[in-house]
């Protein structure tokens, strides 16, 4: 065997291995589901590309092909990383994060794993086994998902939805979503093997059963859809019966299941199954909440120029969801950083061109499954197919072509809902890789008569040269920021020799410098705030702790100056320990960058009256109020306000609308009405909270507490004696209510 095959089946090794990335879960880094499996493809990647450089060098055989597809992609990079070279951050844009671990790196990793794998994988045997590999990996993630079910492995995001070593009950749907498809391109090919039939059956119904179990609406009515335009594609365009009796079939089942689901929706079956009950049921609230970041993502193309043109870069869409903050979505998870859009992804992060970029690999795509081989765009291939029908002639390969069609369908349909992860972009790279290299034309100037270098060359210059690169470009891209994740969960984790062994950690994580330092300084400040509120703790080690927090979060807001989240962690931070004058300063800049998220003007409000300027607080809680008056959190913070502005008439009209939930005695309310002296609303307040929480003992101690505050010590005995009776199987409880019950008899104030 010659050094060049040695080379090209490391490389199918490599490529084989990657299908088997969705199994890596790294438990002992941030993000166990997500880091550990993009570290893997990048390092993958990385080698193999490293490898094929060198085959590539040697054997003209494997070196690039031509096509618009390939072009397209090409194109499609280079428009993002420009984009990304002008984005606000584009140290983020390329890096990305520990939490999504996209960022142009990822681009240039899925644009090299595609170039590798469509020059390597070059017959039709090769792609075939691969595909192959791939249903088999998912039969084993299938099998995993099973045991998931049966209770014999936990379900990671925890309810009924199964995630498999994903993590996400929406990203296994999307693999099962897409081996599905492939393993029905293998049926078709391979149909008429009795062996092959009866594994690609296994393979389906394992597949069907995990997708409906992850109860993920996007992934199953994209494949419903994906069936839905196969069968269309085959009972318009095929002269053979069966075929379109397949075809029509694939309709009637479609058109079944969605009669089905709207005639059963509400009844007893459906109710009792929760998967079909998350499927049947489309949440008004969910699509509003999607329209509304939709529309920000609008605001945001919209801008300048440059927005339109180019875009925000990659990783930004955060400034716009700040910048265009809807009040409207002040229910839903407060910091976005997708539009949960495919289209409006790539029309923040590439602009218009980005978005061009995109939809042209689709195009491409599509063109080429039903082209195959032919590379010029004149009309004579399609009049020649038209011709072909009307005289009765099968399509080529058509059922191949139509389930191919079905999977693009799928993919694009479901990703107008969620956003692509690792193991749905490998997938689909992989398909663009075998579209490109069924269809590409050989270059000819890389051919072996244009392009040739002495082998002597290679081997003494070129090859300790790309593998020089290939470990240095290891090194940077994965080994630190792996050192910095691994690292994170140390400093997070309880240590024997107590917090300071912790501090160390962080700043150990912090000096490696990574792309995961903002989440570590995040990780900090929440670290800090506990240490500091830990009672046992050395005041040497919270002044630490606390020197530490301030330090890296100002090195953060001066890394990202147009960042609202941050300056809000900032001036969050200094507001638990009492630092309101520069709180008031990081809060004021978040102010003026999303001035209508109505969090930030919470914590800013609280800061105007923890300075005592009742007034200023007063002002911004009412504006944040009538942002959207429907929000129930607005309401009570405004409430809040006016009691400590001591307009209490209008705090009590303002809480009517709430009288009788459990936000009428919020402890926030509760402590405004004690600070300022009203005692008898405190008294009236939690009386109420005593009777709709009559199993709450805490509330009743809060309720004497408040009675023996107002001077009505009987009363505070008479509640205190109801703890007894009624929490008599609990002695703590007890042994507690009779000693208090003690101290105020004698006079005392427990």
């Amino acid at each position: 065997m010659t050094v060049n095959k040695y080379l090209k089946y490391f490389i199918i090794a490599g490529l084989l291995l990657s299908l088997f990335i969705p199994f890596i879960v790294t438990t002992h880094s941030f993000f166990p589901f997500i880091t550990g499996k993009n570290f893997a493809f990048r390092i993958i990647t990385e080698i193999i590309f490293g490898v094929w450089i060198i085959l590539a060098l040697c054997d003209s055989t494997y070196r690039p092909k031509f096509s618009w597809l390939a072009v397209s992609v090409g194109m499609f990079v280079l428009v993002i990383g420009i984009a990304d070279i002008f984005s606000a951050n584009p140290y983020k844009s390329f890096w990305s994060n520990f939490e999504r671990m996209e960022g142009y790196i990822t681009i240039l990793h899925l644009a090299a794993y595609f170039l590798v794998a469509s020059c390597v994988l070059n017959t039709e045997k090769l792609w075939t086994f691969f595909l192959q590999t791939s249903v088999g990996a998912s039969i084993i993630m299938s099998v995993y998902g099973m045991l998931q079910l049966a209770g014999k492995l936990t379900i990671n995001q925890g309810g009924v939805r199964l995630d498999g070593t994903l993590g996400n009950a929406s990203y296994l749907a999307v693999y099962m979503m897409l081996n599905l498809f492939i393993v029905l391109f293998l049926l078709v090919r391979q149909r008429k093997i009795v062996l092959w039939r009866w594994v690609y059956g296994v393979a389906i119904v394992s597949q069907l059963y995990i997708l409906y179990h992850t109860a993920t609406r996007g992934a199953i009515l994209g494949s419903l859809g994906g069936v839905l335009i196969a069968g269309i594609l085959l009972t318009l365009f095929s002269h053979i019966k069966t075929h379109r009796r397949i075809g029509m079939v694939a309709l009637g089942v479609v058109v079944l299941l969605f009669a089905l689901g709207a005639t059963l929706k509400n009844t007893d079956f459906v109710k009792n199954q929760p998967s079909l009950v998350r499927l049947t049921d489309i949440s008004t609230s969910e699509a509003k909440s999607r329209f509304l970041v939709w529309g920000m993502a609008w605001e945001g193309f919209k801008e300048s120029p440059k927005t339109m043109v180019i875009g925000w870069g990659q990783e930004s869409f955060n400034y716009v969801f700040n910048k265009y903050y809807n009040p409207a979505m002040y229910a839903q998870e407060q910091w976005f950083d997708r539009t949960h859009d495919i289209f409006f992804d790539w029309l923040v992060a590439g602009g218009a061109l980005g978005l061009l970029g995109y939809l042209s690999i689709l195009f491409f795509a599509l063109y080429y499954i039903w082209k195959q081989g032919e590379l010029d765009f004149s009309l004579k291939h399609w009049f020649r197919r038209w011709v072909q029908f009307s005289k009765g002639q099968e399509i080529p390969h058509l059922l191949e072509k139509v389930v191919l069609t079905g999977l693009l369908f799928a993919y694009v349909f479901q990703n107008i809902f969620v956003f692509d992860n690792i193991t749905s972009y490998l997938l689909f790279f992989a398909l663009l890789a075998y579209l490109h290299s069924i269809s590409g034309q050989p270059i000819k100037k890389l051919s072996k008569d244009h392009f040739q270098i002495e082998q002597r060359t290679v081997n003494s210059m070129l090859v300790p040269l790309v593998v020089v690169a290939t470990i240095f470009v290891v090194y940077i891209a994965n080994v630190t920021p792996i050192r910095a994740s691994t690292s994170l969960i140390d400093a997070l984790r309880p240590q024997q020799a107590g917090p300071a062994t912790n501090l160390d950690y962080f700043k150990k994580t912090l000096a490696l410098n990574s792309l995961g330092n903002p989440e570590v300084r995040e990780q900090l400040a929440q670290a800090t705030i506990q240490v500091i509120s830990g009672q046992s703790v050395d005041l040497t080690l919270k002044q630490q702790f606390y020197d530490l927090t301030r330090s890296e979060l100002l090195k953060q807001v001066d890394k990202t100056p147009n960042d609202a989240r941050y300056y809000l962690f900032l001036g969050s931070f200094l507001n638990r320990v009492h630092n309101y004058d520069e709180a008031l300063t990081a809060l004021t800049k978040a102010f003026e960058l999303s001035p209508k998220k109505q969090t930030i003007m919470f914590e800013l409000g609280s800061t105007y009256i923890n300075k005592g300027d009742n007034a200023k607080a007063l002002a911004l809680m009412k504006a944040a109020f009538d942002l959207d008056q429907s929000f129930a959190e607005a309401r009570i913070i405004y409430a809040v306000a006016l009691v400590y502005a001591k307009d209490f008439a209008t705090a009590e009209e303002l809480m009517q609308p709430l009288a009788g939930t459990a936000r009428e005695y919020d402890d926030r309310l509760v402590n405004a009405y004690s600070a300022t002296g009203r005692l008898s609303t405190v008294v009236d307040l939690l009386g109420k909270r005593v009777e709709h929480n009559p199993k709450d003992s805490q509330a009743r101690f809060s309720l004497a507490a408040a009675y023996l505050a107002s001077g009505a010590r009987a009363k505070a005995v008479g509640v205190l004696r109801t703890v007894v009776k009624d929490f008599s199987d609990q002695k703590d409880k007890v042994d507690q209510a009779n000693y208090y019950i003690q101290e105020i008899q004698a006079g005392r104030n427990p």
